[in-house]
């Protein structure tokens, strides 16, 4: 599941080297954590590492506008990753591209997933987040959503993640996700004498060897640096 670009590591997703055994299956993940703690941040440099790896993408954006997600990866195939804006509403749309105008409709984001991920297979998938579209259109047409949207994905073997906000949601909706999901990967903030060290770990996986202890990481120029014992 690794490659090599200009000297780097490419992983599976950011700590994979670290964190499992042996190389990622094709699966759909939940990503969670508190605010603030580098979800984002994962979700892109698994995007970045993936173009370097040759793999197309498709990212579902609640939480930031499409070109900041660009400027971020900074990559000379950007145009492999297909961005379901569900953000620009909230700023009265952007008429530069097609976005949803009203995530509330789960419908429309269906509409514009289908149409982003035709002739695609094994590509990368990141919904960034599952939360927010939560308080839009309410806990039972997500979970319908998800169904629907995660089989699908499967039936191609892409990869990827879906963040949800800790504490976002009431514990039943979050037992649901467990379920639903291919395992889940929690991020969290982890008092050290005065400093708030980020931790990562693997709640969950199916199919993999991995450990359950947290990790330290950092967040700097490079993305994300998972502490390697």
């Amino acid at each position: 599941m690794q490659a090599s670009d200009e000297g780097l590591t490419i992983e599976a997703f950011p700590g994979e080297r670290v964190l499992i055994a042996k190389g990622l299956p094709h699966g759909i993940w939940m990503l969670v954590g508190p605010p603030g703690v580098g979800k984002s941040t994962f979700c892109k440099q698994f995007i970045a590492d993936g173009l370097r790896a040759g793999k197309n993408a498709v990212y579902v954006s609640t939480e930031e506008p499409p070109d900041s997600i660009r400027e971020y990866i900074q990559h000379p195939d950007i145009n492999k990753v297909r961005i379901i804006d569900c953000y620009s509403w909230r700023d009265g749309g952007n008429p530069n591209h097609e976005y949803v105008a009203n995530p509330s409709n789960l419908n429309d984001v269906n509409i514009l997933l289908e149409k982003s991920r035709s002739g695609l297979a094994q590509f990368r998938y990141v919904m960034d987040s599952i939360s927010s579209l939560a308080i839009s259109a309410g806990l039972s047409p997500v979970q319908k959503f998800l169904q629907i949207s995660i089989a699908r994905l499967r039936t191609v073997k892409a990869t990827g993640f879906c963040v949800v906000e800790k504490g976002a949601q009431d514990e039943k909706f979050m037992n649901y996700l467990r379920f639903a999901f291919d395992g889940v990967i929690e991020m969290d903030f982890n008092e050290n004498g005065s400093n708030l060290e980020r931790t990562i770990r693997i709640f969950s996986m199916r199919g993999v060897k991995h450990e359950t202890t947290k990790r330290s990481f950092s967040i700097g120029d490079n993305g994300l640096t998972i502490e390697a014992r």
